[in-house]
């Protein structure tokens, strides 16, 4: 009598969490590779888990998602209505600002090593971009820790760039670095640069200062950070120390306020960030979200101008305006 062979169980959730794995994998790297050394298995032992063999146990798949930063819930059905989200909070790190950058540098690695773009609709400065200047990054990290955070070791401070340690300024540069590989589109408008100003000014009304001499050092900082955005739309290209990275493309919107959503789009696979509590923010992979808010950022750069290498007369009125804005601080310093 013949004997009948039992088939492999099949594993239909097993399989689109594998698909999805390997969506999110850089093209040079393998996913059984990575599975192994991940659960720490043998190569064999991870093929069996990916071909369906051998079932994934909780702690596997847990601990495979956090490798790979993609949530167990996306894999779940629910209500057209219901979106996921992971959290990353300044606050909610062990570590506090340094982790939370070490994490943001880790999680723009992922999306550059996946060849992925960058849509950033900017209602202030994109953060990294502080850390090209260490000055005005820790200015930004202290008014964040200080006046939005309220950290506690803070609220007797004043500021003086000694307050924020070198480390955590080598882990916002390491975060700009990743961020400035991508092909990136950033939608600017008027205000992305006033809530830097108000910060600057905020802190001399309030007798923030240790010392008044930072102030116009602060302001040569911030025209230095536009100086260099103005440079990238000149040349159409993310700029890192002075060499040219990435393809570029900055649009001006006059008529909208802006929420600083990013989406990241890595052959198929998209994700959102979005802001919230100043500095935190939720990102998600929910392919309906993403696929709203890739079009809505579509929409907007069909509203905006582009003025990155085209546009000559906007780019220059646009920065001009900003410049001026910058002088009148200065001015009120006199």
């Amino acid at each position: 009598m013949a004997l009948s062979v039992k088939s492999a169980p099949a594993l239909p959730a097993q399989a689109a969490f594998f698909a999805r794995l390997r969506g999110h994998l850089p093209a040079h790297l393998s996913l059984v590779d990575e599975v192994a050394d991940v659960l720490q298995l043998s190569t064999d032992s991870a093929y069996r888990r990916l071909r369906g063999e051998t079932a994934l146990s909780l702690d596997e798949a847990t601990r495979l998602a956090q490798h790979f930063q993609l949530p167990l819930t996306d894999l779940l059905a629910s209500p057209r209505e219901s979106v996921t989200f992971q959290r990353m909070s300044i606050n909610a790190q062990p570590g506090g600002i340094g982790d939370y950058l070490r994490y943001t540098a880790s999680y723009f690695g992922q999306a550059a090593a996946a060849n992925a773009h960058i849509s950033y609709a900017a209602k202030d400065i994109p953060a990294i971009y502080h850390f090209l200047f260490p000055e005005l990054a820790r200015f930004k990290v202290f008014f964040w820790l200080k006046t939005i955070k309220t950290v506690a070791t803070f609220s007797n401070l004043r500021y003086a760039a000694q307050h924020i340690p070198d480390d955590v300024i080598a882990a916002g540069a390491a975060a700009a670095e990743q961020y400035l590989r991508m092909p990136t589109v950033e939608i600017w408008n008027d205000e992305t640069v006033n809530s830097t100003l108000r910060q600057i000014e905020y802190y001399l009304d309030a007798g923030l200062y240790e010392q008044p001499a930072d102030i116009p050092r602060l302001l040569d900082a911030l025209e230095a950070l536009v100086q260099h955005i103005q440079r990238q739309a000149l040349t159409g290209r993310t700029l890192r120390n002075n060499l040219e990275v990435a393809p570029y493309q900055l649009y001006f919107n006059e008529i909208l306020l802006l929420d600083n959503t990013i989406h990241t789009a890595a052959e198929g696979h998209d994700r959102v960030l979005v802001s919230y509590n100043g500095m935190d923010y939720l990102h998600t992979t929910d392919a309906s979200f993403c696929a709203e808010v890739k079009q809505w950022m579509r929409v907007q750069t069909e509203k905006s101008t582009l003025i990155s290498q085209v546009s000559e007369k906007e780019r220059n009125r646009f920065f001009n305006k900003t410049y001026a804005r910058i002088e009148e601080q200065r001015r009120k310093l006199r």
